[in-house]
């Protein structure tokens, strides 16, 4: 069963049970201000809060978000990712381009983080459902 934990003009959020996968979509709607996308991420952090600790994996999939790199914006991403996916163990970032794939990785090194970036969807599931 797959349940909406978070809807709104920019993001969706689903929860597999079956797979134990949370979904992260972003959608091509772009975010009018930085305190439009803070909004946004303190409710998914809510609807996060109910979810059980370290038992699910996160799959983030900004392939239809609009390309964005301002200081500004980047700080609040970088902030809102380390708290939205501080709970999961398994995490994956879907993007669409080889250059979404590179500012992906960079702010993953920001943040100090190893993020597993794919192109193919199929792949990234795997790789979220695959255990150690």
């Amino acid at each position: 069963m797959i349940r909406t934990l978070h809807a709104d003009p920019y993001v969706n959020v689903t929860l597999d049970e079956a797979a134990s996968i949370v979904r992260y979509t972003r959608s091509a709607v772009a975010y009018p201000s930085i305190d439009a996308l803070r909004g946004c991420n303190e409710k998914i952090r809510a609807a996060f809060a109910a979810l059980p600790n370290g038992k699910l994996s996160l799959l983030i999939d900004v392939r239809s978000a609009p390309p964005r790199n301002d200081p500004a914006f980047e700080t609040e991403i970088l902030e809102a990712l380390r708290l939205l996916a501080a709970q999961f163990p398994r995490r994956a970032t879907l993007v669409q381009t080889a250059v979404g794939r590179l500012q992906t990785q960079r702010l993953a090194r920001t943040r100090d983080d190893t993020v597993q970036v794919f192109t193919n969807e199929a792949e990234a599931l795997a790789h979220l459902v695959s255990r150690p």
